[in-house]
């Protein structure tokens, strides 16, 4: 037996299949290859101008990365300890990395000083340090996946399903706390186009949560996209209100078939070695929605032969900059007109 893991049952709905709005399609294969040289460059942000320009990720052994906005590069510009994973711009000359198995830290592209500025909240170490957006009053929310599995064993979390993810939140006085309690896995974080609220994936039930922040509502829950058809990871929002999110991958059917299941048949499935757990196949999905959680865009790579495992995505400047959990590159598409549905 394993002895920290305690699978929960439960019912998944029905995969809505790769079909309609979100049907497959080879739109990403269009995009270009922009190789780091290491593996995982799992999110993406940019720096839109000043000396410091350029599209930036962060690698698995560390390495945080620059391309030029021509493509030019890459340079590393640090080594952080730990495995980062969302990357966001606090201004022109710093960056805010969350390392996975380690908190929340600020770069100074600058000087290369680093501080890590969160590594608990309400006296709870952070276990899985995932995504962060900043909110324009300098507020940074952020997600902890889990209160129980590591990186390494993120799979462990989506089948036990325990729901010990975290939204939280720290102040631009250094104090912190939780916002939302009880996450499937929370994953990516961006901001409503509209209003500011907080949109948090959760890559466990296949759906987004939107936390009103602010006003007399501060607090209040809401289903912004319920019922993905695949694993949202990172998001972030467009220039013209587009919420982008990445799928790591579609929807399995044995992960489903599994999920109502007693916790010994569980507990033989995390036993096995790697190689026999259920596939993440190789399918790239990126999903634009809008302020309604509408599918508007629909880029995708069946066969991931440009990218797949896609968990970051950023627009900027008509470019789409995608990465991966596993990929030794980043892809960058051209939007088009075309790409996104008109009314």
């Amino acid at each position: 037996m394993v002895s920290d893991f305690e699978p929960v049952r439960w019912n998944p709905p029905p995969a809505p299949g790769l079909v309609g709005d979100m049907a497959v399609n080879t739109r990403l294969r269009d995009a270009t290859r922009w190789l780091v040289g290491e593996a995982g460059p799992e999110d993406v942000a940019v720096i839109p101008d000043g000396a410091h320009a350029g599209v930036y990720c962060g690698t698995a052994p560390g390495g945080i990365w620059r391309f030029g906005l021509d493509g030019s590069g890459p340079t590393r510009v640090a080594t952080v300890a730990g495995r980062p994973l969302g990357i966001e711009v606090i201004d022109a000359e710093t960056l805010l990395v969350c390392a996975a198995d380690r908190g929340l830290v600020r770069l100074g592209l600058v000087s290369g000083g680093q501080e890590l500025i969160v590594e608990e909240v309400e006296g709870q170490r952070l276990t899985f340090t995932n995504n962060a957006t900043i909110h324009a009053d300098g507020r940074i929310f952020f997600t902890d996946s889990s209160a129980r599995h590591p990186i390494d064993r993120f799979d462990d979390d989506l089948v036990e399903h325990a729901g010990t993810g975290r939204l939280c939140v720290r102040y631009p006085d250094g104090g912190t706390e939780v916002v939302l309690h009880g996450l499937q896995f929370a994953n990516g974080v961006t901001l409503h186009p509209d209003n500011g609220d907080v949109l948090v994936a959760e890559t466990g039930s296949y759906c987004i949560q939107r936390v009103a922040v602010d006003g007399s509502d501060a607090g209040a829950v809401s289903v912004f996209a319920r019922n993905l058809p695949g694993f949202p990871d990172n998001m972030s929002t467009g220039p013209l209100g587009v919420v982008w999110v990445a799928l790591a991958s579609p929807r399995r059917a044995s992960v489903d078939r599994m999920a109502p299941l007693p916790g010994f048949v569980k507990q033989v499935v995390v036993r096995l070695p790697q190689r026999l757990k259920p596939s993440a196949g190789r399918h790239g999905i990126i999903l634009g929605l809008d302020g309604a959680g509408e599918v508007v865009a629909n880029l995708q790579d069946p066969g991931g032969e440009v990218i797949h495992t896609t968990t970051g995505v950023r627009e900027h400047d008509g470019r789409l900059y995608v990465g991966s959990l596993v990929e030794p590159a980043i892809a960058v598409l051209d939007l088009h007109e075309s790409d996104f549905a008109t009314p």
